[in-house]
This record gives C-alpha cells, structure tokens and sequence, in this order.
C-alpha cells in the first residue's frame, strides 16, 4: 500500500475524532433533560368553625320561646375559652331544641343560649286546671281598643261590658245603651293558645280571651255576643289581689265558688244569681231578651190596654170623627229589640201592624211617590146624525 492511502486515514480518523469531540461538548446528541412537573401546593385543611345558638333578640324570663327568637352563628375568638370550659351546658345549635321552652332568667340579645338558663321541660297547665270549681271557660274575640289596648294578661280580673241598640216593638225609636254584663271574670288562656304568648301576631286584628264565669254568665256571654259588642276593662293590681285571695278560699268550698267573684253574699244580687245557677243544673236555665234588659236596667213594657187591637179605623162625617172601629188580632205586649249598634233592626209586629222595631226602614227599600191622576181630556162633541 502506498503511503499516501495511510495518510489520509490518518486525517479522516483525525476529523472523525474531532467531529465526535465537537458534538460530545456542543451536547448535540445528547438527550435533552425533561424538567419535573411542579407538585401542587395542598393546603392545611381549616379547623371546623364551631357554631352556638344565641338568642336573636331580648328573651325574659318566663316568655315562651317562638321560631324567630334565637339563631345560629359561628363563634367568636373571646368566647372560645368559656365554650371550651363549659361545652356541656351550651344549647346544641339548633333552633328547634329550644321553642315553646322557658327563660328561667332574662337573656340578652346575641349571648349564647345555656341549658342552666332554661326551666325544665314541660307542656302548659291543661285548661280545665284554671277553672275555679263551677265556672265555665268561654272565648270572646276583641280588637285593641276594646280590651284595653290589647294588653290584658293571663291571670288577669276583668269587667265584660255590653254596647248595644235597643229598640221597642210598639214605639218608633232607637237609643244605644251599655251596662255590665259579667263581673269579675278571671282570663285563663289568650289567643287560643295554652302557653303563654306575649307579642303580637303579624296582622292581628281581633284578639281571642279565654275567661272563667260561672255557667249563668256564660251563656249570658253567648247571648249577647250576636246583640251587641263587647268590651273587657281589667281591674287594679288591689283588686286582683283580694280577688285572686278569693278564689284560693273557694277551692275549699266549691259550692259558692262561682258566686262569690260576682256578688256579696248578702245581697239580692248574690240570691237572684243563686236562683239562676240551679236553673242551670236541672237543665232549665234559658236565656232572652229579659236577662239583657236586666243588665241594661231597662223598666218593663207595660201591657196594652185590654181589648187593643192591632189595626183601628177612624170613621169621619165630614170633618167630624164619627167613631173609631178596631179590628184584627189584639196587639202584643211591647217587647225590647236588641241589635248590634248600627245594625237594621229585625221585623216586628207592634200594635199598628208590621213594622221595624225602633221605626227603622227595611234594608234596601226603595220609596216611589205615586203621580198625581192625569186629568181626562175634554168631551169631543158629537155631531148628529143625518
């Protein structure tokens, strides 16, 4: 071989090493370096936030807990070392653990609500245990204004009064009368419920009693309730005292508890409802006008003459009254008509004929004079005839 063939192998050799060297420091063949994918940053998960039950307005004590009075919220960081101590006595958060339950101790607006604040659990006294022996529970409905602003409490003594229209079947006339209805009659229950309630309802209008009254009175209430409108005035703080001493007596001596709130012993009052009680208990006790005109203090209608009849006829000659001829049944006795003020009295017959009680007009009546007579036209005359 020549020398000239080594030569060049020597130098292809020569680059070939180069080039290798070259590419090897340029990093040209290397693999490239895949950075490694960022972990994603996991954060320490929170500390549960640890909710109580606060009252959401003033509570006082002996008020009964409605929805609306308390509400949960988290707690805050300087109540956290009282939670931890007394864990036990917080109310769980909750708002129905706590309604239609009782204050024993008033408890501020957003302060935690604690067992130890609470009375025991328990339902109302049942309606029949609030009756004195021998009353009567029964409801009226007032407004505001008729029962003194609607601020009447259970326990409380109170007055009915009556307002009503009255009316005579035989004379024209109307006059508005009031008079007490039932006295001394204790409430045992407001607005149809048991537990005691002291705020009022959304739009309430009309607000319901419940009152104890002997069994005469309270079907006297019944009675008058359709009539007229009635009323209830509390008594003073002096008065319910004695009162209250009262029927803590009669528990003893049921037979005069129902008399005792109404009259004195001794009195004809006190006898006269005596006499009406034992009607009640044969079963013979029954209610009309009379007992209404007896608590408005209205004097009997005397009776017609004898022999008046319900329609009499004047007999004239001329101008001159000749005789009077009656005819028809005999007219009724008089009788009181009792209607809610403002109200058309109901139809009677008086000794006139039919008419309405207190000379009222009938609803809807509709008077049309009557026309003159048209005058006749004049004669025609008649022609002869041919």
């Amino acid at each position: 071989m020549r020398a000239s063939f080594f030569l060049v192998l020597a130098v292809a050799l020569l680059v070939g090493l180069g080039v290798a060297v070259a590419v090897k420091a340029l990093g040209l063949l290397a693999v490239p370096t895949v950075a490694p994918l960022a972990q994603p940053v996991v954060a320490e998960p929170r500390p549960p936030v640890t909710k109580i039950l606060v009252a959401a307005r003033n509570l006082y004590a002996g008020d009964t807990i409605l929805p609306g009075d308390v509400a949960v919220r988290a707690i805050r960081p300087d109540e956290v070392e009282a939670y931890e101590k007394n864990k036990a006595d917080y109310v769980q958060p909750m708002p129905d653990a706590v309604h239609f339950r009782y204050p024993s101790a008033n408890i501020e607006a957003d302060t935690p609500m604690f067992r130890s604040k609470l009375k025991a659990m328990a339902k109302p006294d049942a309606l029949h245990t609030r009756l004195a022996p021998g009353t009567r529970a029964v409801n009226i409905g007032a407004t505001k204004p008729e029962s003194a602003g609607g601020l009447i409490q259970v326990d409380d003594w109170i007055d009915v009064y009556i307002s009503t229209d009255v009316a005579r079947s035989d004379e024209p006339g109307r006059n508005s009368y009031s008079g007490l209805l039932v006295r001394h009659a204790q409430v045992i229950a407001k607005r149809d419920t048991l537990w005691p309630v002291f705020a009022g309802q959304p739009g309430e209008t009309t607000i319901q009693y419940t009152l104890a009254t002997n069994p005469y009175r309270a079907g006297l209430i019944e009675f008058a309730r359709a009539v007229g409108v009635l009323s209830l005035v509390p008594v003073s703080e002096t008065e319910k005292k004695r009162l209250d001493a009262v029927k803590a007596s009669v528990m003893t001596d049921p037979a005069k508890a129902p008399l005792l709130f109404t009259a004195n012993p001794e009195s004809e009052l006190y006898r006269e409802e005596e006499r009406r009680i034992r009607e009640y208990e044969r079963g013979t006790l029954s209610l009309s006008g009379d007992d209404l005109a007896a608590v408005l203090n209205l004097k009997p209608i005397p009776a017609p003459p004898e022999g008046t009849r319900l329609v009499s006829v004047d007999l004239y000659n001329g101008v001159r009254k000749q005789n009077t001829v009656a005819f028809g049944q005999t007219a009724p006795p008089g009788r009181y008509v009792f209607t809610m003020p403002g109200a058309t009295p109901p139809l009677t017959t008086g000794a006139t004929g039919p008419k309405y009680a207190g000379d009222a007009p009938p609803p809807a009546m509709k008077i049309t004079p009557i026309p003159p007579a048209q005058p006749l036209p004049p004669p025609q005359p008649v022609e002869p005839a041919k």
